[in-house]
């Protein structure tokens, strides 16, 4: 009788241990196959170019409360709103609200400094939320060197990919564009002031 007690606990407590391993064994292979899934699709963000024209875009967005109110922004962009800012993990976040194309984005981001071998440096995180629902997630550095000063992603940490992809791109693109437009104009305007001043036709 107790032989045959202690024979069903024996089973029992080894059939615990069968299932608590499998249990770990699907969980360490379902982890596997997301971080596969999750590198697949931050390379499809990087082949999108996501990195590169959603870099530039943070490196202006912070200015754009001011732009907007004093008419100095595309009119692709309708509405921009300056959001109450929050504090996350000790470091302090602004939020800004867009529409751009009939839809709303708020967008999320912080600077701070880190620790590095020779100087601090300043590193930032990005966030775009898009109804609610965060679609892309920046890791962000300010890049100096000895003629220009800009901010660069080095990392994806979120990317749902969408229709805000196209649009985004579309309105940088329009952006450097005009940009590249207007400083031509600039460039021309004192030629053509000295043609006149002198008669030059």
């Amino acid at each position: 009788m107790k032989f045959t007690q202690r024979l069903k606990e024996k089973i029992k407590s080894k059939t615990e241990e069968w299932k608590q391993q499998s249990k770990r064994r699907n969980e360490e292979f379902e982890r596997q196959m997301i971080e596969q899934q999750v590198e697949r699709i931050k390379e499809r963000a990087r082949r999108l170019g996501v990195e590169e024209f959603m870099g530039k875009f943070f490196n202006d967005v912070g200015h754009y409360p001011a732009w907007f109110k004093n008419k100095n922004l595309s009119p692709s962009i309708s509405s921009v709103k300056e959001l109450d800012g929050e504090s996350r993990e000790g470091r302090e976040w602004r939020n800004v609200q867009l529409t751009l194309k009939n839809k709303t984005y708020i967008c999320a981001f912080e600077e701070h400094e880190c620790l590095a071998p020779v100087a601090p440096e300043k590193h930032g995180t990005f966030e775009l939320y898009l109804e609610g629902k965060k679609v892309l997630a920046l890791k962000m550095s300010f890049d100096i060197d000895e003629y220009y000063s800009e901010w660069r992603s080095f990392g994806i940490e979120a990317f749902v990919e969408g229709d805000w992809v196209k649009d985004f791109r579309e309105y940088i693109e329009r952006c450097e564009k005009e940009t590249k437009e207007r400083l031509a104009a600039l460039g021309k305007k004192p030629v053509d002031e000295l043609k006149d001043n002198f008669g030059i036709s």
